[in-house]
């Protein structure tokens, strides 16, 4: 836009120019002007043409430098899409008997490629984009990376699906609790219910395994709805026993976009205002990110009846932190490797030590997660952190079935119906 604000404002100022030189010369040589304004539009005309075929090489060079970019990264990616195929299968094969801590450990590994594996995707997406409207055609390398991407997603065996399909049809839905405790003193100030299934010989499905698929077959409105009903309940149950408590539940863009899912969560929602307080909803930074109008309204809505949001699993540090602040945002979440270690995209401009007092500066709390060690909790004592979360304090522990109060009925939409 600015480009065509230039050339337009440059093409008026030739015209007034030649106009003004034209009369300018008509008085004093009785040159004609008729005859120099023509000569004059000619050359415009002919510095227009040539502007344009610039502009056009310019872009079909770009095209090329961003296909030939697509086609480095369809060399590489091949072998780390199998990798990750095969230690998946690996880990499926040699799960049983290895520590939680452990598992936990291999399967966030997992899910971090998986992130890389779709941030890749929707770069190709969007260059295919460009491609088709400006050259009109897909470049090879384009076609061959998104087949590669097509490969990895379709690389989850049919038995995997029906595993995770039978769990939540069947109803196999477990939530987990993980406190979220304060520095230094270590009370337990949140919980976080984490989603577990388990199959029909009892083996329990980490999220690592079961988030692609839910969200490939469409399931995770119906995984988040039962999960929103237990997790008042357990609220209630825990809110009874300590009252300055909250819980973190986790909300899957998918389950926002669906109409008929956010219809009877508001519903749901509406009639327990009371725990607007102490029900904080959580949402990943990709999601966040990935909204449309239709999400956005959906958090709107949430954040006008009054619940917090919180946005977890954060890697890119150039986020507008602001803006999700006044979208109703009063939780981010960043894991203590990566904020310590610095391993995130778009490193911010201020110092690690100052990145809490400037979100609290907006009104949001930072929770550093996933700690693993005593060393990770003095690091981040010195960048003024002062919740944490992690396997160090506690790892997810799955609630007993009495905690959980079983009133009928068992979930959140058929509640909002009653």
């Amino acid at each position: 836009m600015s480009r065509t604000i230039v050339t337009v404002a440059v093409t008026v100022c030739i015209a007034i120019i030649a106009v003004a030189a034209a009369l300018t010369a008509r008085r004093v040589a009785g040159i004609d002007v008729n005859g120099t304004i023509a000569v004059g539009v000619g050359v415009l005309t002919v510095l227009h043409i040539v502007q344009t075929a610039w502009q056009r090489l310019r872009d079909q060079a770009e095209l090329r430098r961003r296909l030939d970019d697509l086609a480095r990264l369809e060399d590489g990616l091949a072998r780390p899409i199998q990798q990750l195929t095969e230690r998946v299968s690996a880990l499926e094969r040699t799960a049983t008997g290895k520590p939680v801590a452990e598992l936990e450990q291999i399967l966030n590994e997992v899910e971090v490629l998986g992130t890389l594996v779709k941030h890749l995707a929707e770069s190709v997406a969007d260059v295919d984009q460009r491609v088709d409207a400006i050259a009109g055609a897909r470049g090879s390398a384009v076609q061959a990376t998104s087949g590669a991407v097509s490969q990895a997603k379709g690389a989850i065996p049919a038995e995997a699906v029906e595993r995770v399909r039978a769990a939540v049809d069947q109803g196999r839905i477990e939530i987990h609790l993980q406190p979220i405790v304060t520095l230094p003193q270590r009370r337990t100030r949140f919980y976080e219910a984490l989603t577990r299934l388990r199959d029909g010989s009892g083996g329990l499905i980490m999220p690592a395994e079961f988030l692609p698929i839910a969200e490939g077959e469409g399931l995770m409105p119906k995984i988040d709805n039962l999960v929103l009903f237990r997790s008042v309940q357990l609220l209630r149950s825990l809110m009874a026993r300590q009252k300055e408590t909250g819980l973190f539940i986790n909300l899957s863009g998918d389950s926002l976009a669906d109409s008929t899912f956010f219809a009877e969560f508001s519903g749901f929602m509406q009639a327990n205002k009371a725990l607007s307080d102490s029900l904080i909803f959580e949402l990943s930074q990709s999601a966040v990110d990935a909204f449309g109008p239709l999400e956005q309204e959906s958090i709107g809505a949430i954040a006008g009846m009054g619940f917090r949001l919180s946005m977890d699993r954060v890697t890119d540090f150039k986020a507008d932190f602001k803006k999700l602040a006044e979208r109703g945002f009063r939780f981010v979440k960043i894991s203590a490797p990566m904020l310590l270690r610095r391993t995130g995209r778009g490193a911010p401009d201020i110092a690690p030590t100052d990145m809490s007092d400037m979100l609290a500066r907006y009104g949001i709390d930072l929770i550093a997660d996933r700690i693993e060690t005593e060393a990770e909790v003095i690091d981040l004592l010195d960048y003024d952190i002062r919740l944490g979360q992690g396997n160090l304090f506690s790892p997810p522990r799955a609630v007993r079935a009495e905690a959980i109060a079983r009133s009928r009925p068992e979930t959140a939409a058929a509640a909002a119906a009653s």
